[in-house]
């Protein structure tokens, strides 16, 4: 059997390698691949195939050399990218058997080459936006996002979201059947993922993008006055105000812009706690890597985080507000016992419930399934 992968729309390995996680993705293919067959990347960068060159199972289809790489017609260049590829990539798209979507963003793509070659569709959600409109900058975005759905979701033959959330909104608001629908949250390889035996140098650490949907403004103002050591792992648009923010405060928070996902654990294995404040989720890896190393994770009580944590059992919930976070992180940084029972019991719950061999097992059964 063979997977086509198409990758998000004007994502490239090259992309996945600058955010640190191209060894994770890539180790997950791999291990589908050897499962399955080949899996082949549709890819939107050039000359891709060095990052696979360790993965046997995995292949690369790149961007053709002819194509700017940025210009202003982009969006278009994108479409002229996908409409050649059927012609100069036709043996490979032919001897595909199963098409998948990585995101929402790439599935008209999918459904159009499942017509054309008369393949299966996977459409994965890694985040189900549409769940809450209010997450919308405005109501035209909401509306093209909900016609893409509407559009896309009848011809999928699975659509796979990492919410459980989004399985039931889904199956009410689209009349899916409940078995087209399948609930395969994100995975964590725990061989690597795992708690070390380290000097904690950090009180508090927080991997992810610096932006709005992250509160992390909030929690800056929640740590004022705490004298605690901070660590942030991530980029964007806030990262100056941030610091700004910090700087002024007199807060001591270390930023690191980008951490290899090899090399995450030992990050993980710094820090006394991880902390996820955000105002809303899908399935958020980061929070899943910090429990399997054992570390004591404060998230806010909201979707995508309180199906995960379960209050002073493997993590600590909080609101969003800034009273309820400090609260959250007084009561931890004192409670030692607390802090390393939280710790245990999340790694044992990620073991149970979100292992990487566990979740290949049960994918490769789907696949099974629709070929």
């Amino acid at each position: 059997m063979n997977l086509l992968l198409l990758l998000t729309t004007g994502m490239s390995l090259r992309k996945w390698d600058e955010l640190g996680q191209l060894s994770r993705e890539l180790n997950i293919y791999q291990k589908l691949g050897e499962r399955i067959g080949q899996v082949y990347i549709y890819s939107y960068g050039k000359n891709e195939e060095c990052y696979v060159k360790e993965y046997p199972n995995v292949n690369v289809i790149s961007r053709f050399w002819f194509l700017p790489d940025k210009c202003r017609g982009q969006k278009y260049i994108n479409v002229l990218y996908n409409l050649i590829s059927v012609f100069f990539r036709y043996g490979i798209l032919r001897k595909v058997d199963i098409i998948k979507t990585n995101q929402l963003s790439g599935a008209d793509y999918g459904t159009w080459l499942k017509k054309l070659f008369r393949k299966k569709l996977i459409i994965r959600m890694g985040y189900y936006h549409t769940l809450d409109r209010s997450r919308f900058s405005s109501d035209e975005a909401y509306q093209n996002t909900l016609k893409v759905e509407k559009k896309v979701f009848p011809q999928a033959d699975r659509v796979i979201v990492t919410n459980p959330h989004a399985k039931n909104f889904i199956c009410n608001n689209y009349y899916l059947s409940n078995s087209v629908i399948q609930y395969i949250p994100n995975s964590i390889d725990t061989d690597l993922f795992k708690p070390y035996d380290m000097k904690k140098c950090f009180e508090i650490m927080f991997v992810g993008r610096f932006i709005g949907v992250k509160n992390l403004h909030n929690l800056l103002k929640a740590v004022m006055g705490l004298k605690l050591r901070i660590l942030f792992i991530g980029k964007g648009a806030l990262r100056q105000d941030l610091i700004k923010f910090a700087d002024k405060n007199g807060l001591e928070v270390s930023i690191v812009d980008k951490v290899d996902n090899k090399e995450l654990p030992l990050y993980y294995n710094k820090s006394k706690i991880f902390i996820l404040p955000s105002f809303y989720e899908g399935n958020p890896k980061t929070l899943l890597e910090a429990m399997a190393c054992g570390c004591a994770c404060i998230g806010t009580d909201v979707n995508g985080i309180n199906n995960i944590i379960r209050h002073k059992v493997n993590g600590y919930l909080c609101k969003t507000d800034e009273g309820s976070i400090k609260a959250a992180i007084v009561d931890a940084i004192s409670n030692n016992s607390l802090r390393k029972t939280m710790g245990e019991n999340a790694r044992e719950f990620i073991k149970e419930n979100y292992s990487l061999e566990k979740l290949i097992e049960k994918e490769t059964a789907s696949y099974m399934v629709l070929s």
